[in-house]
């Protein structure tokens, strides 16, 4: 089966042809010459399959551009201040009736294009995108009383931007470094 994103099937980015199931098979071929075989399909390997890669890598990145366009056309983007209370939404809702937010956390720090570095009260801090957060009002009906420790997703974040930074190059992405120097206070 083919990928909306890169055009071909994993079979055909991994070997360079479109695999055969029971159903495609033909019958058997009683004269077979292998050592021919085997050299056409090195000499296949060789012309077509770094040919057949780069255009899933290129039809990739276009695609992702487009998701892009379309993500940022549809956001609403949320500006917080210094100091103010927020709450963060929890990645991964376990059951039906869990929260779905957690907190309140404190802003610390400004970051660019929308990121926040925001704070627990016993002092623990953690990275997160604006659009993960959510403004805090006292006495609203949302457990105002129950003081999450926060948990920090930097060792997992950290390990993602070094990876998107060793692909970056080759995929021909625009964007700026993200190392970890720029995500430190």
């Amino acid at each position: 089966m083919k990928s909306k994103s890169k055009g071909f099937s994993p079979a055909e980015m991994l070997f360079g042809f479109q695999m055969r199931t029971p159903s495609s098979w033909g019958a058997p071929v009683e004269e077979y010459e292998y050592e021919q075989a085997v050299s056409k399909r090195i000499e296949y390997i060789k012309l077509n399959l770094p040919e057949i890669r780069n255009l899933g890598i290129d039809r990739m990145v276009k695609v992702k551009n487009q998701e892009k366009i379309r993500y940022d056309r549809d956001v609403i983007p949320k500006e917080f201040s210094i100091g103010e209370s927020v709450y963060k939404s929890i990645e991964h809702v376990q059951r039906k009736l869990d929260p779905k937010w957690e907190g309140p956390y404190k802003i610390v720090k400004i970051l660019q294009k929308g990121t926040y570095w925001i704070s627990d009260h016993l002092g623990n801090k953690d990275l997160v995108h604006g659009d993960r957060l959510k403004n805090f009002r006292e006495g609203n009906d949302q457990a105002s009383e129950i003081l999450t420790p926060l948990r920090s997703n930097l060792g997992r974040k950290l390990q993602e931007y070094q990876n998107i930074n060793a692909n970056r190059g080759r995929l021909g992405l625009k964007g700026g470094d993200l190392s970890y120097n720029n995500l430190q206070e």
